[in-house]
């Protein structure tokens, strides 16, 4: 469905080609944008949001005063919690537990981002520099990697029912592993946000709504995440550096 080597070489030649050509011509630019995220999902749950973090470059096409073109291409670490009754089957070496209960769970996500983005920025509060700005559009993605680890306590089954607490453990492997069901490659969704710039820096508070189920129902294997589609809130940080 995505052709993961494509769409970031040709970003990636559009910005530097906009770092090249922004000496000659200001109305092209090209920065940095990083910031922290908190995910979670719809369509699945209960889901525990928790923090990561994302990182990239981002290019600015002007169109007069106010309409831009913005480009981007990040990395993003999405991060979700979730609680399971059992823990997930080993993929090598013999599993240490013949059951768990309460075990933590915790999905670690990289993706490969680039969203196409329209921008339209306001006019400075009064005599500051300060100009507020919106941002909407189209984003795809790839999938570059998934973990999934979690924790919980042995439970041995002993004869007349006694259960002693047992040791604490923890398994981390690749989520196709964990879940025995494979994990999509590829996203796609839409991206809302707006922030204030002034001068070279720029901050900003967005919304990336995936279109796309991370876990396509299967009839073999089962994630807590199937069926289900990311949503992620971010607070970023952009630089102009050209």
């Amino acid at each position: 469905m995505f052709t993961p080597r494509r769409i970031p070489i040709v970003l990636g030649l559009v910005l530097l080609s906009s770092g090249g050509l922004s000496a000659q011509d200001r109305s092209i630019e090209l920065g940095l944008v990083g910031g922290l995220n908190r995910s979670t999902m719809t369509g699945v749950g209960p889901i525990e949001a928790e923090l990561a973090g994302q990182a990239g470059l981002h290019g600015r096409f002007r169109f007069g005063r106010h309409v831009s073109f913005r480009p981007e291409m990040s990395v993003s670490w999405k991060r979700l919690g979730t609680t399971a009754d059992s823990p997930f089957p080993c993929d090598a070496g013999p599993c240490p537990l013949s059951g768990a209960v309460a075990f933590e769970e915790t999905t670690s996500l990289t993706w490969l981002e680039v969203p196409l983005l329209a921008e339209v920025s306001l006019g400075a509060f009064g005599s500051s520099r300060i100009v507020p700005r919106f941002i909407a559009g189209p984003y795809v993605a790839v999938r570059l990697n998934c973990t999934q680890s979690g924790t919980g306590n042995v439970i041995y089954d002993l004869p007349a029912g006694v259960e002693p607490p047992g040791p604490l453990v923890t398994i981390s492997q690749s989520c196709d592993a964990a879940s025995g069901q494979t994990y999509g490659n590829g996203d796609a969704g839409y991206v809302l946000g707006a922030g204030l710039a002034t001068g070279r820096f720029g901050v900003g508070l967005r919304w990336t709504r995936s279109l796309v189920a991370t876990v396509p129902f299967s009839q073999f294997g089962f994630s807590p995440l199937t069926g289900g589609k990311q949503s992620t809130l971010a607070l970023t940080l952009d630089v102009a550096i050209q």
